[in-house]
């Protein structure tokens, strides 16, 4: 028999009898938090005595608990609020404490077992629970019983890749590296890559880790060979032959004061050739031009020296060349004169005396695939936009990571007394390879006696 008159006024019962207890449906909405504790301990918050239900009652208020979902869950509360309904939710709130105080603890007893990834799922738990209105589960207070340090906390939940395994890290951040690797097309390397990363995606990535990712993800940007088809151009007369002034003091000047120029064999579409003839600053790194034509000649040449008013060089400016036939062109050589250069030339067959124009078709032809261009316009339209993206969005390594124009207007904003001093650097520079160069001399000669 049941003492009925001990569930007078609880809201979460529906109909005691002597025989049998009903329970409301708002019971099962406040109970599905408890349901760890068991059957009798939530019936016991509930005011009820366990005694007066049945194995099979309980069986069945134990599984419709389980089968509950969270988005089930609506309100937990009776409609009317008294006295019992407060003292039954103020005892639900301390078991539930009990329960989470437990299973936290539970966490910290297994957490040096735990593998860095499960810890960080365990934090990011924490993270996204909301702020405990009773001032009890606070941040500090769940760490402590999980046994989680907050340096480790906070790291976990403020670096994507904290945490995770190399191969998880490396899966992370390929996405960003393929991005930068594939950026309109052309051809990068490590440092490229690495560069490019910040602009394109705001995340800073480690070379090394770039390194392997692009090896690991088969991102290769070709070995940079030596260009076969490269000849030298016959000499001219010797009378035309002109002194090299630079020396390979590129950098040794103010920006604007020295323009280089070369020519390069493009060969592309169906067994198609062309002659591409660039014009750069060798301070800034600047490509002022790169005309493209079907013929090595002196009109080429002349163009390319007529498309140097797009970026004015000042007044008394160097005009450095190789000993190509078209650069010791009487013709050429007045044309040059006409527009207030200097003309200097390389010593014949020393490519080193060009380098930063060398350098740059070496990178143009690793970086630019032009080969499936059909014909010569469709050619100039590539390298046009190739030689934007040089200018304006390609980072220069040893130019503090800018671009070409980014650098000259570095340059140009310095104050007479930090020019100063960028010279002074440039020159201790110069002065290392020089030292450089004169040691390899001497180990080349005794080597091979040249």
């Amino acid at each position: 028999m049941i003492d009925i008159s001990i569930y007078a006024g609880n809201p979460y019962v529906k109909k005691a009898t002597e025989e049998k207890i009903e329970l409301a449906e708002p019971f099962f909405a406040a109970a599905y938090p408890l349901q760890e504790a068991g059957v009798d301990k939530v019936l016991s918050t509930f005011e009820m005595d366990p005694g007066h239900f049945s194995t099979q009652e309980k069986t069945y208020i134990a599984g419709r608990l389980h089968r509950m979902e969270d988005s089930s869950v609506k309100d937990t509360l009776p409609t009317d609020i008294d006295d019992c309904t407060v003292r039954i939710m103020a005892t639900r709130t301390s078991v539930m404490e009990e329960l989470v105080e437990e299973k936290l603890r539970g966490i910290g007893s297994r957490i040096r077992e735990m593998t860095p990834p499960e810890r960080k799922d365990i934090c990011l738990m924490i993270h996204s629970l909301p702020k405990d209105p009773g001032g009890v589960f606070t941040t500090g207070h769940m760490l402590s019983l999980a046994g989680i340090s907050r340096n480790s906390y906070y790291c976990y939940i403020g670096k994507d890749d904290y945490g995770l395994t190399v191969s998880a890290r490396d899966a992370l951040a390929e996405e960003a590296v393929r991005r930068a690797f594939e950026y309109k097309g052309y051809k990068k390397g490590v440092r490229m890559v690495y560069m490019l990363i910040p602009i394109l995606t705001g995340r800073k990535i480690g070379m090394d880790r770039v390194r392997r990712i692009m090896r690991k993800y088969g991102m290769d940007c070709g070995v940079r060979k030596a260009n076969s088809s490269r000849q030298a151009a016959a000499k001219r007369l010797a009378e035309y032959c002109k002194p090299n002034l630079l020396k390979r003091m590129f950098r040794l000047h103010r920006p604007n004061e020295v323009r280089i120029t070369d020519v390069t064999y493009l060969k592309y579409g169906d067994d198609l050739e062309a002659y591409g003839s660039a014009l750069m600053d060798p301070v800034t790194g600047v490509l002022v031009a790169f005309v493209v034509s079907n013929h090595n000649d002196l009109e080429l040449a002349k163009e390319t020296l007529r498309r140097s008013d797009s970026h004015p060089c000042m007044d008394g400016g160097t005009f450095h060349s190789d000993q190509g036939s078209v650069y010791l062109s009487p013709e050429f050589q007045e044309e040059v004169k006409k527009l207030g250069f200097q003309q200097s030339m390389s010593k014949r067959g020393n490519c080193w005396d060009n380098a930063p124009q060398e350098s740059f078709f070496g990178h143009f032809k690793d970086e630019c695939d032009y080969s499936g261009c059909k014909d010569l316009d469709e050619l100039k339209a590539v390298i046009d936009g190739y030689s934007y993206y040089y200018n304006n969005e390609r980072g220069l390594w040893d130019r503090k990571h800018m671009t070409p124009m980014q650098y000259e207007a570095y340059l140009l904003s310095l104050t007479d007394d930090e020019f100063a001093e960028y010279m002074a650097c440039e020159e201790k520079e110069y002065i290392n390879m020089k030292a450089e160069a004169a040691k390899k001399a001497k180990e080349r000669f005794n080597t091979l006696g040249v």
